[in-house]
């Protein structure tokens, strides 16, 4: 199938498929006079990981890696695989930690400035990001 009708199978935009090609995520072969692309199947069903990988926060540096690891050839064991995940899972939990503080810093900041509402120069939001959030 072209590329138009892949975009309207899998709802992802061109743009977006020539840049997945583009980052090796996607090979389609080429044919014909033109050296068209020719998406299969196994294109699709490739998207659809792509998809179902970034939704569980893999970017797609990470995707070419699990690609890589998912090839029939690859050495790759379950626990390789595991542990790739696990690594990606204990990055999650970290940016989590970090948002939540600085939610709580944030928030504090928003307080402390509602209680002084008047003028500009009456709200410690400026103070606080001129001096440091403590």
């Amino acid at each position: 199938m072209r590329i138009g009708q892949l975009e309207k199978e899998t709802n992802i935009p061109v743009e977006t498929l020539r840049f997945w090609e583009r980052q090796g995520l996607l090979t389609p072969a080429r044919s014909g006079p033109g050296k068209y692309r020719n998406y299969s199947e196994e294109d699709v069903r490739r998207i659809r990981f792509i998809l179902n990988a970034k939704s569980v926060g893999f970017t797609l540096s990470e995707i070419s890696q699990l690609l890589q690891m998912k090839r029939p050839e690859a050495s790759h064991t379950a626990d390789d695989i595991l542990q790739f995940a696990k690594t990606k899972l204990n990055a999650i939990q970290t940016k989590l930690s970090e948002l939540g503080t600085m939610q709580n810093n944030l928030s504090r900041l928003i307080e402390e400035c509602s209680y002084n509402s008047g003028s500009s120069d009456s709200c410690t939001i400026f103070d606080k990001l001129d001096d440091g959030i403590g």
